[in-house]
């Protein structure tokens, strides 16, 4: 009886070691990924400018035109990016196109929402228009961590 209480116990153990190791690493490859979802939805957001220039003949100041202008955005926007924000739970910043400089930017000010840093606290910042801005916006998505599908 003691033998069977001990094993059952030593299975018990086991089983929950496994089961906390899998969550820490889950939790660690969703951190991971994160920069990354942020750059895809900054590329998407550019795109969206692109597309707002082309219907209304002027660049958007603000994320509130694009939600606007694209209703569909304020589901993606609002609840995939919990209230308008990026993936890290703070609010991208579109900052106007600017005519002498020839873009404007969306920005994401990484895991520690200031300006600046390195790794998962890197800022991410996308420019417009998308197609002149391609090199620069490739650089940025650059040696980012892309998620993995499971097979």
């Amino acid at each position: 009886m003691r033998t069977t209480i001990t094993i059952c116990g030593i299975i018990l153990v086991v089983f929950v070691g496994f089961s906390l190791y899998v969550r820490i690493a889950t939790k660690r490859e969703i951190q991971e990924n994160k920069p990354y979802t942020t750059y895809t939805r900054l590329m998407g957001v550019a795109s969206d400018c692109d597309k707002y220039k082309g219907q209304h003949g002027e660049w958007p100041t603000n994320l509130t035109q694009l939600i606007t202008f694209r209703p569909e955005l304020t589901d993606w926007a609002k609840d995939a990016w919990g209230k308008g924000d990026d993936v890290w739970g703070r609010y991208v910043v579109l900052v106007p196109f600017n005519e002498k400089l020839g873009y404007g930017e969306i920005v994401s000010y990484g895991r520690d929402g200031k300006s600046g840093g390195t790794g998962l606290d890197r800022d991410l910042i996308v420019r417009f228009p998308s197609e002149s801005n391609a090199d620069w916006n490739k650089q940025q998505g650059e040696g980012l961590k892309h998620p993995q599908r499971a097979p």
